[in-house]
């Protein structure tokens, strides 16, 4: 059986076999597995609060979006901002 060479430093490992490296068209060397998209699984941590979007069963893509940032109020005390959208499958630009 031959198998395949372990993943470079900073390669995409494959969300499968969690072995094999993730070429360019997003398929496991090692498996085959297609990846999922980059849109598919999305992760935002800043400071004390994070975001995370899953694709639903409905859709073959991620439909939601969200934005994440903070600030500081006219007093100084900080403050965090989220944006949440459910379903942006019809705007123009999700």
């Amino acid at each position: 059986a031959s198998f395949a060479a372990a993943p470079a430093p900073g390669a995409k490992v494959c969300v499968a076999c969690r072995s094999g490296r993730v070429d360019a068209d997003g398929y496991c060397e090692n498996c085959g597995h297609a990846q999922p998209r980059e849109r598919d699984h999305m992760e935002q941590e800043l400071d004390a609060v994070a975001a995370v979007s899953d694709r639903g069963l409905r859709h073959h893509r991620n439909e939601d979006s969200f934005a994440v940032s903070s600030t500081a109020l006219p007093d100084g005390s900080p403050a965090v901002v989220a944006i949440v959208c459910d379903g942006v499958s019809s705007a123009s630009r999700p």
